[in-house]
């Protein structure tokens, strides 16, 4: 079912906290999708999403957003353009089309990827401090067919909207997990030599360190 708003609604506020506010998108386990690539590759992998929110008015949708309004089965929600311009990332023009999904937060405990004839090659990235960077570098672990990526200590979200874009949609094809710190990885790769399973362990940060 479709809603349509022509005025500002608790909802936007809601959804405009995830944009901006990582307390926001942790509390209720919400964060936002926007760009084509990103909303596409999430249905791909059969991502959780919520709902569809998209601009009401000229111009008429794109025939990728009226195709995915009419046949994802995600319910959609249209709003006038200045209404969802509250949704838009700085810097960027009104979107035709936002989607809202729910987070997965895998626990490194439960992660076991690979086998011994096959083992996985996992990414670790340390304390990222750019959200952009974050989202490029899982980008590139999920186009180089990396098992997994660890992201350690307390760097940026990689739910945050800059960090999803960026990420071209790796993020919803590749599992991220998070870690406080080293002990956590050094306990993950035990797990998997006692699995018999010898994973390749890449560090990283998003500032163009790297150590095998």
């Amino acid at each position: 079912m479709t809603r349509r708003a022509n005025t500002r609604t608790a909802a936007v506020g809601v959804w405009q906290a995830y944009l901006t506010t990582r307390a926001a998108r942790t509390r209720d386990s919400r964060f936002l999708v926007q760009g084509a690539r990103p909303i596409s590759r999430a249905l791909e992998c059969r991502w959780p999403l919520e709902t569809l929110v998209y601009r009401l008015g000229d111009p008429e949708p794109s025939p990728w957003a009226r195709q995915l309004l009419d046949s994802s089965g995600v319910p959609s929600i249209g709003l006038v353009p200045e209404v969802m311009a509250e949704l838009a990332e700085p810097s960027e023009p009104v979107p035709e089309l936002v989607a809202v999904a729910v987070t997965r937060r895998p626990e490194l405990e439960d992660f076991a990827p690979g086998t011994a004839a096959d083992p996985a090659t996992v990414v670790v990235i340390d304390r990222p401090s750019s959200a952009i960077r974050l989202g490029a570098l899982i980008r590139s672990a999920a186009a180089f067919g990396a098992g997994g990526v660890i992201v350690t200590g307390s760097g940026v979200d990689h739910f945050d909207p800059q960090s999803v874009r960026a990420s071209d949609g790796a993020l919803f094809a590749v599992p991220v997990l998070r870690a406080s710190g080293p002990a956590q990885v050094a306990a993950f790769r035990d797990r998997q030599r006692a699995r018999g399973v010898a994973t390749r362990i890449v560090g990283s940060d998003d500032r163009g360190g790297l150590a095998l």
